[in-house]
């Protein structure tokens, strides 16, 4: 759970991993549960739809958005205490939660450009948080996040076109000569917490069938 050595790490690079914050049991359920959801077919939120037969297959699976308006276990995740004291933490005071997001990644699945949560959310006074919980182990071979460390201090950066061949959005940001991008290995089970104005993203899953 919550610890001062992560409030620091936090402070500094603007992120910061809660290994196996959730159980193989929980994470198990989790995963099965949203696979079984998206295969049923469509929900409020899924702008691209669903393309059952499409060669896409960030078609085929799209991500899910604001879950927690519609179903109960997604509702009872963002509520979920771990969450909330870990975010308390590092905010020094408790948060609103407002969004559930779910990405599906399976093999051949484009990633997202470098980007801020803030330069669309744009949550005042302050920033906005996330909570990102792995349902599967994540590597670079499979498209993981990637951070910028530290980029929690800079401004909203201008967006620019980004290459939709290898990003399913198409804006991102320059980044200032000299920066780092670092890949977040993560298990299933393990949560990353970060800054809405943390540059970060991911590339493509380049692996033969691993979500």
């Amino acid at each position: 759970m919550f610890t001062e050595s992560m409030r620091t790490f936090f402070e500094e690079n603007g992120y910061v991993v809660a290994k196996q914050l959730f159980s193989p049991r929980e994470v198990e359920a989790l995963r099965e549960h949203y696979m079984k959801l998206r295969e049923k077919g469509a929900y409020p939120g899924d702008l691209v739809g669903v393309d059952a037969n499409s060669s896409d297959p960030l078609k085929r699976y799209p991500r899910m958005i604001h879950m927690h308006h519609w179903d109960t276990t997604s509702l009872q995740w963002l509520l979920d205490p771990r969450l909330n004291e870990i975010l308390t933490g590092l905010l020094t005071r408790e948060p609103y939660a407002v969004q559930t997001m779910l990405y599906f990644k399976p093999a051949g699945a484009r990633g997202q450009a470098l980007h801020q949560d803030q330069y669309f959310l744009r949550a005042r006074p302050g920033t906005c948080m996330a909570a990102w919980l792995a349902l599967d182990d994540c590597d670079e071979s499979n498209g993981c996040m990637q951070v910028v460390p530290a980029s929690h201090t800079w401004p909203l950066l201008c967006t620019t076109q980004a290459d939709t061949k290898n990003s399913f959005t198409d804006v991102t940001v320059p980044l200032p000569e000299g920066q780092q991008i670092c890949p977040i290995l993560m298990q299933a089970g393990d949560v990353l917490f970060f800054n809405g104005t943390l540059v970060h993203g991911s590339y493509p899953n380049t692996s033969r069938d691993r979500f």
